[in-house]
């Protein structure tokens, strides 16, 4: 199983962001992702439901991941920091809050916050003013084929979701097999005239698949939806009780969650808290339709499943 010094060496591989946008990775919105897990907050969660690997690999690590691949890619200032900026609207908890809204199959419901979240950050505003860089540009990171794609397609977020992900969760990948997969990387023009991300490599983009088809089947399991669903009613109760805002979901980390959740006197909180903390078994319950995480990419050009 590969260990957290074997995934530092692939985020070494994935080289260094010039000089001039490192400042960006210290704004205080992306340091609050450091706080906030790739794993939607499951890293606390029963035990008996999850084993994961790497589990306190961060939605900072992704992001700033996903950025270096897309300047590794693109060479372009712009697309970088859309990249780097593409998960700013990561909730405490992330996809609990997709649940949360009943927004099973898209897990789309938080990214409006995105743009909000840039234009309040006075920081932000002086560095793009003192580069020449346009707001417009960086703040939808789907404007960007290069950065976002609809599945099945490529797009970097999703190479470095999937890798990260085999590295957090599952464990089913090596350091070797994450370089090569890097190696690989290439812009192709796809049968709709996008610019999207492939590989040159049939063996590597086998593995992203099959990593992809692991990671899909876990969560549709009833041990991921149980544990999502009782996750989000515990932040229902708590925005119900007004010991939490939803707004605040988006400026607080895990473990200030974790701390007023701890802190609450209400028993519903309490329950929905230890089915999350100690789970053994799974209730017959009605798992609602998700979202079918498939992919289906360019291998030198032409689909790699036709």
């Amino acid at each position: 199983m590969p260990s957290y010094e074997d995934y530092l060496e692939y985020q070494d591989y994935l080289g260094k962001l010039p000089d001039d946008l490192n400042k960006y990775v210290d704004l205080s919105f992306m340091l609050r992702l450091k706080g906030i897990t790739l794993l939607c907050g499951m890293i606390n969660a029963s035990k008996h439901m999850y084993k994961f690997n790497l589990p306190n690999i961060t939605r900072f690590d992704h992001s700033l991941n996903d950025a270096k691949i897309t300047w590794k890619l693109t060479q372009s200032r712009e697309k970088t920091l859309a990249s780097l900026f593409h998960d700013v609207a990561s909730p405490t908890w992330c996809h609990v809050v997709d649940y949360l809204n009943k927004d099973f199959v898209a897990q789309e419901s938080t990214e409006e916050k995105t743009e909000e979240i840039l234009r309040k950050s006075d920081k932000l505003l002086e560095y793009l003013a003192r580069d020449g860089i346009d707001f417009s540009k960086i703040a939808d990171f789907k404007i960007y084929s290069e950065a976002d794609l609809p599945r099945p397609k490529l797009c970097a977020d999703r190479v470095e979701n999937t890798i990260s992900t085999a590295f957090a969760w599952m464990g089913n990948i090596t350091v070797d097999e994450a370089k090569c997969v890097i190696d690989s990387l290439r812009l192709y023009k796809n049968e709709d005239g996008e610019t999207e991300i492939g590989l040159n490599n049939y063996e590597a983009a086998l593995m992203l698949v099959n990593i992809n088809r692991e990671i899909n089947r876990l969560t549709h399991t009833k041990e991921d939806n149980f544990m999502m669903l009782t996750a989000s009613e515990i932040l229902k109760r708590l925005i119900d009780t007004k010991a939490v805002s939803y707004d605040d979901l988006f400026l607080i980390t895990e473990s200030d969650l974790i701390d007023i959740i701890e802190a609450s006197q209400d028993e519903a909180v309490k329950k929905f808290y230890r089915e999350y903390k100690t789970a053994q078994t799974i209730p017959d319950i009605y798992v609602p339709k998700i979202k079918e995480i498939v992919l289906n990419p360019l291998v030198k050009g032409k689909r790699f499943g036709g």
